[in-house]
């Protein structure tokens, strides 16, 4: 499945813009000094820059869920554990709001689960846990 979707975004980016453009992405020469958009593009989702940005925002999240349950341990009640718990910038920014809102926490963990999918399984918890009246 990633394959192809790998091919699908390089046929898309190859086919934007004008024919000349698209002939100059593909028949570019070595010794251009500016780098494509396509190339940056690649750089950036590819490149060991990219690699060390996931790698650092999955560390945050990690990171968040480790002082989410050490307050929870700590006997914390599980809303402002939440909210001491959610880093700068927060890693579960609809959380926090819904939090303020006293709206409902598992949908506004699922909205924030959609960037980071760890917090998928922590909605689910907390779910459970506010239905049956125990704790996470």
């Amino acid at each position: 499945m990633l394959p192809a979707v790998l091919a699908a975004i390089a046929v898309l980016l190859l086919m934007s813009g004008s024919p000349e453009r698209r002939l100059r992405t593909v028949f570019a020469h070595p010794d251009d000094d500016a780098p494509s958009r396509e190339s940056r593009f690649a750089r950036r989702a590819f490149g060991r820059r990219g690699r060390r940005q996931r790698v650092d925002e999955r560390e945050r999240v990690t990171s968040a869920v480790v002082a989410l349950a050490a307050e929870l341990r700590a006997g914390q009640p599980p809303s402002a554990a939440l909210l001491i718990s959610a880093g700068s910038p927060p890693v579960w920014p609809s959380t926090l709001a819904a939090l303020r809102l006293d709206s409902d926490i598992p949908e506004a963990l699922r909205v924030d689960a959609q960037a980071h999918p760890v917090l998928r399984s922590l909605a689910a918890c907390w779910e459970v846990g506010s239905a049956s009246g125990s704790g996470l």
